[in-house]
Order: structure tokens, then C-alpha cells, then sequence
């Protein structure tokens, strides 16, 4: 019986987003490259690229499965708040159907998803990884647009710890992430792998 890996993202190809571009080609190479069983859960392009794709398709050997709704998430942010809710509600639903034995990978798009991510893993039993591309609400705490004593601050920050006691892993993409989410949430240093941002592929030599 084959493993099987899940990769949990809002954005995936043929979405134009940086997300998009750094993992589909990613997950798409891990694929063909491993003996494993291995699905995207994303929902659909924030343009109208969406119109002709099928709902689950396999594309290079991963099972594309799409979520939430067909809406051009970048028209206003009534759109985009109707295209997360969409996506969160309907991605958890396929969460739950997952098997103990899944291994999980998410990301921070949308930044609510790992919180998610977290309660489907605590009420059906798979582990999962959770990748911080961003930090929130630190940064807009940071940019002086959200108080830390704020109420919707708080209840983020809560969610937040809860998310990340259920993490198998954290990873970061920067050494400086790691410190500040010990102080904020008391991650255990076992947790954190640090993957460089950039890095060379072939040796200068």
C-alpha cells in the first residue's frame, strides 16, 4: 500500500501567484520522483483561469483536487472574504475524509488555513507540516495596523498556538521566524526546520 501525501494550499497551478509558482513545480517533481500516492487540496485561480478547469483532474501524477468556489478573488474583498470562507469550509470537509496514516502539508494561504488544518488533524489522527511563508497577525502588529491588545489580535494569536501544538513540524523560511514564534508561542525547538530562501543548486567550483 502505497504512502499518501496531501499538500494543503489555496494557490496551485495554473494560479499566477508566488505561492503557485514555488510549489506546483515542487509538488509536481516529488510526484514523479517517489513511489508515494500524492494530491494538492487547492481551490480555484484568483483570475477567470478557473472557467475551464475541472473540479479534480490528475495533472504529472499529482491528484489536483479543487475546493471552494469559482470567484475572482482579487475583484474586491468581498469576493476574496466569499473565496476563503468557500475554500475553508469545503477544503475541511475533505480533511476529514483523510486517513490517519496521510501525511499533510500546509502553508499559510489563506492565513487562517493551518488553524483548520489543525482541528481536522487533532479529530482524525494524521500528522502535518506546517509551512510559515508569513506571519500573521505579527505583521501587521508590526506595521502598527493591529494592536496586540486588541480583541481580534488575541483570538488570532490563540488560534495560532493552538495550530502550532498540533504541528508535527514548523517550517520557516527565515532563521529570525524561529525565535519570534518561540517567544510568541512556546514552539518546541524539535519542531522548527529552517529551509533557506535562496539557495545555489549547482556548485560555483
Amino acid at each position: 500500500m502505497k504512502n499518501s501525501v496531501v499538500l494543503v494550499s489555496q494557490v496551485f497551478s495554473p494560479d499566477p501567484t508566488s505561492t503557485s509558482i514555488l510549489f506546483s513545480p515542487l509538488l509536481y517533481k516529488y510526484a514523479l520522483d517517489n513511489e508515494e500516492d500524492v494530491e494538492v487540496f487547492c481551490g480555484y485561480p484568483v483570475t477567470g483561469a478557473f472557467r475551464d478547469l475541472k473540479r479534480n483532474e490528475e495533472v504529472s501524477k499529482v491528484k489536483v483536487r479543487r475546493f471552494g468556489l469559482k470567484v475572482e478573488a482579487k475583484k474586491n474583498l468581498l469576493w476574496r472574504a466569499a473565496s476563503y470562507a468557500g475554500f475553508l469550509i469545503h477544503v475541511f470537509y475533505g480533511l476529514m475524509k483523510l486517513k490517519k496514516e496521510t501525511k499533510v502539508v500546509c502553508v499559510t494561504n489563506p492565513p487562517f488555513l493551518f488553524w483548520f488544518v489543525a482541528i481536522a488533524s487533532r479529530l482524525k489522527g494524521f500528522k502535518f507540516a506546517h509551512i510559515v511563508l508569513d506571519m500573521h497577525p505579527e505583521g501587521w502588529i508590526a506595521l502598527g495596523k493591529l494592536s496586540r491588545r486588541n480583541l481580534l489580535a488575541r483570538l488570532w494569536i490563540f488560534m495560532n498556538a493552538f495550530a502550532y501544538r498540533s504541528a508535527t513540524l514548523v517550517c520557516v523560511l527565515g532563521r529570525d521566524m524561529m525565535p519570534l514564534l518561540r517567544e510568541n508561542y512556546g514552539i518546541d525547538e524539535r519542531k522548527f526546520r529552517y529551509i533557506p530562501h535562496w539557495r545555489a543548486t549547482v556548485s560555483s567550483d
